[in-house]
């Protein structure tokens, strides 16, 4: 079953989608500011992994134009952690995250004590159920 939620960049409109096959969920979230925190917490509930988006470090780490449009790290772990997912995989890694990852890593476990990776082109996940 695919679900699907609402969420916003900016004034984009964009949409996070959650997984289920044979009790197993996988959630994706593309870029998001934190005005779909909400929404993400709602979907990515219990989830196996959370596919999330991670594009700027915690202010001000990162230019300040571009929290309109992305949720800084630690706001990633508080949403890991608020909607109880058993793994972290950060994607569509931005070059600052890139460099920071422990740092980034710091930031998130302050409230998200699961598995974080950091994702790589041609990764391949193996889901823990």
């Amino acid at each position: 079953m695919v679900e699907a939620i609402a969420m916003k960049h900016g004034d984009t409109p964009a949409n996070a989608y959650r997984i289920n096959y044979q009790g197993t969920s996988i959630v994706f979230s593309g870029d998001f500011d934190p005005s779909s925190l909400p929404n993400v917490i709602r979907l990515a509930q219990k989830a196996t992994l959370l596919i999330c988006t991670c594009d700027v470090l915690d202010p001000p780490g990162s230019s300040a134009e571009l929290y309109a449009l992305h949720t800084p790290t630690q706001q990633i772990g508080e949403l890991a952690a608020a909607a109880g997912v058993q793994s972290l995989l950060l994607s569509h890694l931005s070059p600052s995250i890139v460099k920071a990852q422990d740092q980034v890593r710091q930031s998130i476990s302050r409230a998200y004590k699961g598995d974080v990776q950091f994702a790589t082109d041609l990764m391949h996940v193996k889901a823990r159920v």
